[in-house]
Formats: C-alpha cells, structure tokens, sequence
C-alpha cells in the first residue's frame, strides 16, 4: 500500500473487503477497526454489497488486491455503480501483481520491452494469442464453470501456437501464504496436468516463441 492509501484508510468509516487474510485484518484494523467482509458473488453482487455497506458507513474504502483497477472487475464494477449512483469515488494507486512478477520472474533481463497481459477467465471474449511477445495469462487456476470452459479452449489455443516441450512457468508472488513465493517450471505440452497446481493467485508465463508461431494463426 502507498503512504496515501495509508492515510486514505484513516478517514473511514469502515472498510469492506473481500479479502479474507487475518494478518491483513489485523494490520488495517489498526487504521480503520470497522472491517466488513464480503464479496463472494458474482462481480455485480460485490459491487451491490459494498454500495449497501455505504449507506451505513460512510466514507467507505474498498479495499482489493494489487491496483485496484488492473484486470480487476469487481473493482470496476463498485466504481462504475457507485458513480451511477452519484457518489463520489476516488481510487488510489496499489502495486500490481504485474510489478511483482516483472521481479519476481526477472523479466527484464531480456529485455523486457514487449510484455503481453492476458486474463484466461475472459477467454470467451476471444483475445488473440500472439506467441511473438512474452505473455503473462492471470487466472490460471480456481474460478467456476465458464472459467473452466475458457481455459480449455485456451490450452487448445496454446498448444497449436507452441510446441510441446516448450517452457512455461506457473508463478505464485509471496505473499503471507507462501513468503518465499512459488515457481512450477513446465511446459506448454504438460499444462493440463500441472495446471491443477494453479490456483487463482497463480500466473502462466510463456515467452515469445524464437522464430514466429508454430504453423498458421487462426484469424480473430
């Protein structure tokens, strides 16, 4: 968090969050103690839970993981509903997983210029998959039924782009969970199988493919 998300956190009347770590509780009960949880529905749900949370506790902060508005949609959704509503909404800058995994995978050690961002779990809205550019596929693991759809149709995507053996890596950033953090080195050809090992926290890496995609690109 920013020192002005920090200072954000102590004009408010409450907090609502559908994070659920108790070391985190704990660390903003010390800026705001009136923590509400939730959050565990659909996009829309959330964003109706935390307008419902305003009427009581106003000004309220909610508060999500990573920038609030980077491939966030609940995020998105409370702001779009609250500023339909007419209240005023003021979002306040976070470090992205983007920034984490930039370190954590070491990506620019190759540069790093050409970095590509794709959510697997809204797959059905048919991104183009480019295996000319680094990638970094969010929402490799966990979700629901349409998540598991769109991740098979991506694997199948993947697997006609880049040959079997080549290497891909499943990233957790630490976090209070896992500290040190987690690397799954594998292979665009094993992913069904250690994609089970993912969860929604988890990031597929693929890096660009040396010489172009193999065979031909279907069109978007």
């Amino acid at each position: 968090m920013t020192l002005e998300t920090l200072g954000a956190l102590k004009t408010c009347a409450a907090v609502f969050t559908t994070l659920r770590s108790a070391p985190l509780h704990a660390f903003i009960r010390g800026l705001c103690p009136k923590i509400i949880t939730g959050g565990q529905g659909s996009p829309a749900e959330t964003a109706a839970e935390a307008l419902a949370a305003l009427k009581k506790h106003s000004p309220l902060a909610f508060l999500t993981y990573g920038n609030p508005l980077v491939l966030n949609r609940p995020a998105l959704e409370v702001c779009l509903k609250a500023e339909a509503a007419g209240v005023t909404v003021r979002v306040l800058e976070g470090i992205s997983s983007v920034d984490s995994l930039m370190n954590f995978l070491r990506l620019s050690k190759d540069g790093g210029y050409d970095l590509r961002l794709v959510n697997i779990g809204e797959f059905d809205r048919h991104p183009r998959l480019d295996a000319g550019t680094d990638t970094l596929y969010f929402m490799a693991g966990g979700g629901d039924s349409r998540h598991a759809g769109n991740l098979k149709a991506f694997l199948k995507e993947l697997g006609a782009l880049y040959p079997a053996d080549f290497p891909a890596v499943l990233a957790n950033c630490p976090d209070e969970m896992r500290p040190e953090g987690r690397l799954l080195n594998t292979t665009v050809g094993s992913l069904s199988k250690t994609l089970r090992e993912a969860d929604q926290a988890t990031t597929l890496f693929v890096g660009r493919l040396p010489g172009g995609p193999r065979g031909k690109r279907r069109a978007r």
